[in-house]
């Protein structure tokens, strides 16, 4: 297992889940606060880097299929989360394919 502080730089703003290989050996769950249809976001999880402390939102969008994407949080205060931005963030990290990025990240 890498760093914290080096897969915090590989995830960046965000990513997709299926780039990190054992997500559960890096982050806990902390709370599962369902979807938010309004926004078109199909499930909302709040998870924290076991190594540093950072916190991410993990959201489930609707792309081809329902993809779940995990970006970078402003703080641990997820109740005051604008889910809205987050979601517009996770839209800009999915994955482009071999030939522009890893599949892997850790």
């Amino acid at each position: 297992m890498q760093d914290g502080s080096v897969l915090e730089g590989r995830i960046g703003t965000g990513v997709q889940l299926f780039r990190i290989r054992h997500p559960l050996r890096h982050f806990e769950e902390l709370a599962d606060l369902g979807p938010l249809h309004d926004e078109l976001i199909g499930g909302r999880r709040v998870w924290r880097l076991r190594a540093t402390g950072a916190f991410y939102a993990l959201l489930d969008l609707p792309c081809k299929d329902e993809e779940q994407i995990l970006v970078r949080a402003p703080d641990g205060d997820w109740g005051a989360w604008d889910w809205g931005a987050l979601a517009a963030v996770a839209e800009s990290c999915r994955w482009r394919g071999p030939d522009l990025d890893d599949r892997w990240i850790d």
